[in-house]
């Protein structure tokens, strides 16, 4: 058996205009998106449809991103009802994929995680499907996007051109991803790939065209059919041979770009002659009959847009000869990507390991990016970030845009994020609005922090001041302290106005945390600090009786999070506008307990150093006493034995005496 798989690539950037006015509208509105429908996507669906009610067995893989079908939802529905009939036939499969077409895997892991969410979830709810097999844009696959997906729940992954990779090995069949326990990954054949998107002549072959057969149809005569249809239609009602050609060959005008050989010269077909290079099915046979010799399996990667650019050179009719002229011979498949997967004749036997990013050499589009990495300005050096970047896809507008993730999601403002999650679609930083991205992103980041909660003391200081002094002014006096003085500087004499319960609250820790470690400072010898006391020392009443909860060092952001979810007088605004406070009064209670720990630690290294003095002299003087207790215990003895001896003597001498009277 031999099996194609056919990979189509839906994707449409919004247009990208620089801000105006003050105004942060970024995305241009339908127009564009409607004159690709006419020129690229019309095509394509009529195509797909076209063969899709010929042949049963026709069937493609499609990768739909969300920027496309937001667009087209809004602009032009009826080619979401057509896809939607497609996949209703289960003659189309959709891959999933991160949903802005972003580079977000190579820069935020976390992003990438929710845009490849999102995308299995529209795209499951609205076409009531699974998505089984994932990708990256432009194909880019590593080791560890395999390692991903598979805990992700994908069972496979569509990859680029691994001719390098490869080496001898034949992307023609089905490999296991290394360090998976079940997770495969399909080659594109990239030279066959990009010689049909970018009509090349691989697959090209020369068609005699008369000069005079090109003024006898005019360029409105060109319906939104493809020319497939119309050579069909010339065939059946026995079409003379000048139409025909036209039809095969999309030709529509006189001033159709063609080329006038000499006599003689290879191809000539006469001196009043024209030819046309155009794709031929024959010629894409048997490329695919070459490569099917190393592997019975090939993956095609394309681009729906071809379909309109490569339209001139009758790329939708060599489509329709092609489709008929697989499926004549026995034994030949179209499968989707998770049928590749699963069908047994095509089960991995081999493992294979991607250490450096491989990409697809026929979906790039219109992003300039070169072989050698060389796209113009605005492109960094390639670093290593989640996964590995191939050479030329990494720019400063990417980091930079990414940078400022955190912050955005600081805002808690849905429109920014979502402005922000459009902004990822790798063609901006590429692409035809590398120059407007640029100035967009300027506007974003001026945006973004006006919209960041700012602490109610930097408000009042900037108000009365101008802006670099008041700049100067709260910076100092927001900065994390590291004494008593400027501790003091945070927290003043006297308690703020009680402008909610939590500035009089934050006010109190501090203050209090201040004096403490101003003790420590003048007392060292006298600090003790045991287990479990500064939490004790750092319980505040939070004021609200409903709930009886206890705001120490650890809860101050959290509280202020939760907010909604406790009765508070105080408009909800305010609230948020503490959060930077907040912040900055726990980074002070944790230095101050770090401090407090590391003093309690050597208080207790000093005490265990006295105590073991102690020891030492204690056992000095049991020594010493035990030494005196001895000495005198052979002193007695000796004093005894010596009174004894006496008292013998005089006993013996005294018997004498009487013996002798």
């Amino acid at each position: 058996m031999r099996a194609l798989h056919l990979f189509f690539q839906l994707h449409q950037p919004y247009s990208l205009k620089a801000p105006e006015g003050g105004e942060h509208e970024y995305f241009g509105g339908g127009a564009d998106f409607r004159e690709a429908n006419q020129k690229y996507y019309q095509p394509f669906f009529a195509l797909l449809e076209r063969n899709a009610q010929r042949y049963v067995g026709l069937k493609v893989s499609l990768l739909v991103s969300g920027s496309w079908l937001d667009q087209a939802e809004l602009y032009e529905p009826e080619l979401v009802r057509r896809l939607q009939k497609l996949v209703d036939l289960k003659q189309v499969e959709l891959v999933a994929a991160p949903y802005y077409h972003s580079l977000s895997a190579f820069y935020d892991k976390d992003e990438f995680n929710e845009q490849v969410a999102l995308s299995r979830q529209k795209f499951e709810g609205k076409f009531s499907t699974h998505l089984s097999v994932l990708t990256a844009p432009g194909l880019m696959y590593h080791d560890r996007l395999a390692k991903w997906a598979e805990k992700a729940g994908f069972r496979g992954a569509l990859a680029g051109d691994a001719a390098g990779v490869l080496d001898f090995r034949s992307a023609g069949r089905v490999y296991e991803a290394a360090g998976c326990e079940d997770f495969r990954v399909l080659f594109e054949n990239g030279r066959l790939s990009q010689a049909l998107v970018q009509g090349e002549d691989l697959v090209l072959a020369t068609q005699a065209v008369k000069a005079e057969d090109f003024s006898e149809v005019s360029s409105s005569t060109v319906s939104e059919e493809t020319e497939g249809s119309r050579t069909i239609g010339a065939r059946k009602r026995g079409a003379t041979a000048a139409e025909f050609v036209r039809g095969r060959a999309g030709v529509s005008h006189s001033t159709e770009a063609v080329s006038r050989r000499s006599v003689g010269g290879a191809g000539a077909v006469g001196s009043s002659g024209l030819e046309k290079k155009v794709y031929s099915a024959k010629k894409l046979q048997k490329e695919l009959d070459m490569a099917c010799l190393r592997g019975n399996l090939v993956s095609l990667c394309l681009d729906a847009r071809m379909f309109g650019e490569q339209r001139d050179k009758g790329v939708v009719a060599c489509f329709d000869e092609f489709f008929a002229n697989w499926l004549k011979v026995p034994g030949n498949k179209f499968l989707t990507a998770s049928e590749a997967f699963e069908t047994e004749a095509f089960k991995p036997t081999a493992e294979i390991s991607v250490k450096s990013t491989v990409r697809s050499r026929g979906m790039l589009g219109d992003l300039g990016i070169r072989e050698n990495g060389v796209a113009g300005a605005g492109l960094a050096k390639v670093e290593e970030v989640q996964f590995t970047l191939p050479e030329g896809f990494r720019a400063e507008t990417e980091d930079k845009l990414y940078d400022l993730r955190a912050r955005v999601l600081k805002t808690k403002n849905e429109d920014l994020k979502h402005d922000f999650q459009k902004l990822t679609t790798m063609d901006y930083a590429f692409g035809k609005f590398r120059e407007d991205f640029g100035k967009v992103l300027e506007d974003f980041e001026a945006r973004v922090d006006d919209l960041l909660p700012k602490p109610k003391q930097l408000r009042a200081e900037n108000a009365g001041a101008d802006d670099d002094a008041a700049s100067g002014a709260g910076a100092a006096n927001l900065t994390a302290s590291r004494t008593p003085e400027e501790l003091k500087g945070v927290t003043g004499d006297e308690e703020p106005e009680p402008e909610n319960d939590y500035t009089v609250k934050v006010h109190r820790i501090l203050k209090k945390a201040s004096a403490e470690q101003a003790k420590r400072q003048a007392r060292p010898e006298d600090f003790e600090l045991e287990s479990g006391e500064l939490e004790e020392d750092l319980e505040v009443d939070d004021g609200f009786d409903e709930s009886g909860e206890d705001l120490d060092e650890f809860d101050v952001v959290e509280d202020v999070d939760d907010a909604d979810e406790v009765e508070i007088d105080d408009e909800m605004d305010e609230v948020v506008d503490m959060s930077d406070a907040f912040d900055e009064a726990e980074a002070e209670l944790q230095v101050i307990a770090q401090r407090m720990k590391r003093s309690k630690q050597e208080s207790e290294r000093e005490l265990e150093a006295l105590m073991e003095a102690e020891v030492v002299s204690v056992s000095t003087t049991v020594e010493l006493d035990e030494d005196k207790k001895t000495a005198g215990r052979k002193a007695k003895n000796t004093a005894e034995r010596e009174a004894r001896a006496a008292s013998g003597a005089k006993k013996k001498k005294t018997h004498r005496r009487i013996v002798l009277d």
